[in-house]
């Protein structure tokens, strides 16, 4: 849901911190990366913008990368990606959970789109103030361990197991990992680098996260978490608690669902506190908390709490139900999206991505259609007034269960 217009006009009462083009120059980066220029986008127009993008992706670090990842070779780096920057915030003590368009990847099978090149996480407040004060343009090396690579060891080997929990290793107790086996079409002699020297990841704070006001367009990404071998980064936002003189009745009618359940969570769910984000999307403590453990390619995570009603309200129900989408098909039995031609009903969606990572020719990617009152209206077999629809199957009630997922 969105901010209501009283918070939208809310400017903040925190000055943001000097203005600077980044927190260190190319020049200083020369040890990070292989790049011989900088190949970030530059816009005179926009000179507050902390971060930003590669002229040739909007999903890549132009520090640190010059070219695109093939869709295979891009999907085994944001699996590391993922697996550093849980295993650093865990490292870190900050809370962080999966949103935006990667709990949608998650909800349908625990992973990352085909077709996507970026994670979204989310802090809140104290956990980004955190980071901003203490780990900013911090460099952290994962070896490959740490990362859980498969290194030969056999089936009945696991590496976490047998390397992580009995060496006092970064990820301690943090939870059995999944392997990660080599993917084909790796660059020679790319495997057996990180095997030696490991990945390297840089923490880069937006000075500009001080400023809590949605009213700052260009810097609604508060961190980012790069890849300095391929310029691929996770944006971390951060989660506002929104005023109390910025609430409305209105706004409250709107989470009635969390407010009609037992008399158990009833009693720890009234009058819940509403939170935001500087791109405008409004959350109640009761939709994001506690939040649930789960799995996310293979490595643990955490989600909010009703993430179902979260990506229905983000998304819209066809999210949650329509099995083409973006030149991939849903495969019901093996839980994977397969390249496949637009159904012969015509009501797929979407430009097909090639195996370079690059959109044909012929329109912007395209976004899920918003949530419609029809829909949202819908009542589940339990006369709740909530749509929770299962992958692929309109009619069906997903089960929120209330552990683990």
């Amino acid at each position: 849901m969105k901010l209501p217009l009283e918070l939208l006009l809310l400017s903040s009462s925190i000055l943001c911190a000097p203005l600077v083009p980044r927190s260190a120059s190319f020049s200083q980066l020369a040890g990070l990366t292989s790049n011989a220029k900088d190949l970030s986008t530059t816009d005179s127009r926009f000179p507050q913008k902390y971060f930003h993008e590669s002229i040739y992706h909007p999903h890549y670090d132009g520090r640190f990368a010059s070219a695109v990842l093939p869709r295979k070779i891009r999907l085994f780096h944001m699996r590391l990606l993922l697996r550093s920057y849980t295993l650093a915030m865990k490292r870190a003590r900050v809370r962080t959970w999966v949103m935006h368009g990667s709990l949608l990847g998650w909800w349908w099978n625990r992973g990352v789109f085909p077709w996507d090149s970026d994670l979204d996480f989310c802090v809140e407040e104290e956990g980004m103030w955190e980071l901003g004060a203490w780990w900013n343009m911090t460099v952290h090396e994962f070896s490959a361990v740490d990362l859980g690579l498969d290194l030969g060891l056999g089936d009945g080997m696991d590496v976490w197991d047998s390397k992580v929990r009995g060496g006092g290793s970064a990820n301690e107790d943090f939870g059995v990992m999944d392997r990660i086996e080599q993917p084909e079409g790796l660059k020679t002699g790319t495997w057996d680098k990180i095997l030696d020297e490991g990945k390297k990841y840089l923490l880069e704070v937006n000075p500009h996260f001080v400023d809590s006001s949605t009213g700052d367009t260009h810097n609604r990404i508060d961190a980012r978490w790069i890849d300095t071998s391929t310029g691929l980064f996770i944006d971390v936002t951060t989660v506002h608690p929104v005023p109390s003189d910025a609430t409305t009745e209105v706004e409250r009618s709107k989470h009635k669902f969390f407010l009609d359940q037992s008399d158990a969570q009833t009693r720890r769910l009234q009058d819940p506190e509403e939170m935001y984000t500087k791109d405008t999307h409004l959350y109640t403590t009761a939709s994001l908390f506690p939040l649930r453990e789960s799995k996310f390619e293979g490595t643990p995570v955490f989600v909010p709490y009703a993430y179902e009603q979260l990506l229905i309200e983000e998304y819209g129900p066809r999210a949650l139900t329509e099995t083409w989408f973006n030149g991939y098909k849903f495969d019901e039995e093996t839980k994977k999206w397969d390249v496949a031609e637009a159904p012969d009903s015509g009501k797929g969606r979407g430009d097909r991505e090639d195996a370079a990572g690059r959109f044909r020719k012929g329109g912007k990617k395209p976004k899920w259609k918003p949530v419609d009152d029809k829909e949202r209206n819908r009542k589940d077999n339990v006369g709740d007034k909530v749509y929770t629809p299962k992958p692929g199957t309109a009619d069906d009630v997903h089960v929120v269960p209330g552990g683990a997922v």
